[in-house]
């Protein structure tokens, strides 16, 4: 065999042998992308969670955004009115329900919670030309016709629980609606958590006055909803949770959007 005719031939199989190699080497394997964590909100609950543009403001979204940077899971808000947040939940439409909802013995019973975040209690918004008639429950329950309630919530358990039968109770959509409900006389007082009712009577404090004393055996704690079984999921958001209340960042938060509470645990 003639040298020429060797090197023609050695070079064939070094290229050949380099083509195999490329083709049998093993890929890079594909790096999963971490799945979004779905938050359940209501509509307009301020000052936990409201629209405000094009994005969610309030408490609630950035204890969210600050989750989602904990846990490295991108985020993505679900809004449901408030009676649908829990079958959201339950259904695995959301992961987490993050709107301002108090912990209650009924509630644990479909769904787990974390740690509370707040320690609250109900309180009232009525007429700002009503405030001298109506400054104490007992005077909202010997006097009142009608009253407001956000439906499916503890303030409904407890306006159905505590007020007579002779006032008549109307279901709200929205703590903005009751501003509406309040100012066409179609409800005399608008039951509801603290904070909800100060955001309310700020926004409208020409006409609509806040009653904050607590009401009767309505200390309430808030916390987020998650499913008995993503056990996973609640460990690690009260990990966060612990967290920030150790750096400050929970008080923060809640001296944001909550100033006018003296404690807030």
């Amino acid at each position: 065999m003639s040298l020429k005719v060797w090197l023609k031939m050695t070079g064939l199989a070094v290229v050949a042998a380099a083509l195999f190699a490329g083709c049998s080497s093993t890929p890079a394997p594909v790096t999963a992308q971490p799945q979004p964590l779905r938050v359940g909100v209501a509509r307009e609950f301020p000052p936990f969670v409201f629209r405000s543009g094009d994005a969610y403001a309030g408490a609630e979204a950035d204890f969210a955004r600050r989750l989602s940077i904990a846990l490295k899971r991108p985020l993505y808000f679900v809004q449901r009115n408030f009676e649908d947040l829990i079958p959201s939940l339950l259904s695995r439409e959301i992961d987490i329900i993050m709107a301002g909802m108090t912990i209650t013995d009924e509630r644990k019973v479909r769904i787990a919670f974390s740690d509370y975040y707040l320690k609250g209690a109900l309180g009232m918004a009525v007429r700002a030309d009503q405030a001298g008639e109506f400054s104490s429950l007992r005077e909202v329950l010997a006097g009142a016709q009608a009253v407001g309630v956000v439906g499916g919530t503890t303030s409904e358990a407890y306006v159905r629980r505590t007020f007579p039968s002779s006032i008549r109770v109307l279901l709200l959509g929205r703590p903005s609606d009751a501003a509406y409900e309040l100012k066409a006389r179609r409800i005399d007082v608008y039951v509801d958590d603290t904070p909800s009712i100060a955001w309310l009577a700020s926004s409208n404090a020409s006409e609509i006055r806040g009653l904050f004393e607590p009401l009767d055996n309505t200390t309430s704690y808030y916390g987020w909803g998650i499913n008995k079984d993503n056990q996973e999921l609640l460990t690690r958001a009260n990990a966060a949770l612990d967290t920030w209340k150790q750096d400050g960042t929970l008080d923060s938060i809640l001296r944001r959007w909550l100033p006018y509470l003296k404690t807030y645990r």
